[in-house]
């Protein structure tokens, strides 16, 4: 109560946010109501929130424990989630179906990256205050609503781009190529199909998602849902809309292009790592 009545007395904020475990949040009910009845801040203007966290359970439903019963620790689960990866990526590699741009990568580097954007969109997407199961099957699926799945999107992406552009290795040169051909291209609403303006809608939909975020208190998983729709929309797009060889490439070009912009600026803000093979 001290505490409260210091920050919104001498350091003037509006509003504080107080984030515990989930089960303390009667403990701050009464803490703010106390500090409400002691005339400590103006409930007019100065707001004190709390959010709660909610667990995180084994697959069995209990409480996560490692073979010897102590609790696990995060760097066990983040070399367990790389070297899962690592292992998806040693048997793909195998299929003759698989680009050879893979074959010559960095395994373990692609494995690292994949191992951590997978383990901390499990967690990024989840409601804050839900409890949920932890699960490397369901982390590292390649469908849904999963960190594999919005990488291999952005992958996706990035292929049709390298193919656009005479299979450019340096993707960063895309960003000039692009920028020529901005001026000279042509949109029309009227001429989109309907897998291109859903796309198109979505991209534009981030600075919405981010001030829901905001207002919400749910700042990952809203832009985690986000990002999952807009994989979604890009996967009917691919699978709908020709982009190399058809008469409006470069219309469709600039679309999956802002497409990676939208899903560059999405990782940021989860703190994921871009690839660009998988």
């Amino acid at each position: 109560m001290t505490a409260i009545k210091y920050r919104f007395n001498e350091l003037g904020v509006d509003e504080s946010i107080y984030i515990t475990d989930v089960g303390q949040r009667d403990h701050f009910t009464k803490i703010f109501n106390a500090a409400k009845f002691s005339g400590f801040y103006d409930s007019s203007k100065q707001t004190p929130t709390h959010i709660g966290l909610g667990l995180i359970k084994g697959e069995d439903g209990k409480k996560m424990k490692s073979r010897s019963g102590k609790s696990v620790k995060l760097h066990e689960l983040l070399d367990e989630a790389v070297e899962r990866a690592h292992n998806l990526l040693k048997e793909r590699v195998k299929d003759p179906k698989v680009s050879s741009y893979l074959v010559d990568q960095d395994l373990s580097r692609i494995a690292q990256t994949i191992g951590m954007n997978s383990i901390k969109y499990y967690d990024l997407k989840q409601n804050p205050e839900s409890t949920y199961k932890f699960s490397f099957d369901n982390m590292l699926d390649t469908k849904g609503n999963t960190g594999m799945y919005v990488t291999y999107m952005y992958v996706r992406v990035i292929s049709i781009l390298r193919k656009a552009f005479d299979n450019i290795d340096d993707i960063s040169k895309i960003d000039e190529q692009v920028k020529d051909h901005l001026s000279t291209t042509q949109f029309s609403i009227k001429s989109m199909t309907p897998e291109e303006f859903n796309l198109a809608i979505t991209i534009l939909r981030l600075p919405e998602c981010i001030d829901d975020s905001i207002t919400n208190y749910q700042l990952s998983s809203k832009i985690c849902d986000n990002l999952y729709d807009l994989s979604v929309k890009f996967s009917e797009f691919y699978q709908n809309c020709q982009v190399i060889g058809h008469d409006e490439l470069m219309p469709r070009l600039m679309l999956v292009y802002a497409t990676k912009l939208s899903m560059e600026k999405h990782f940021h803000l989860l703190g994921l790592q871009t690839i660009e093979c998988i």
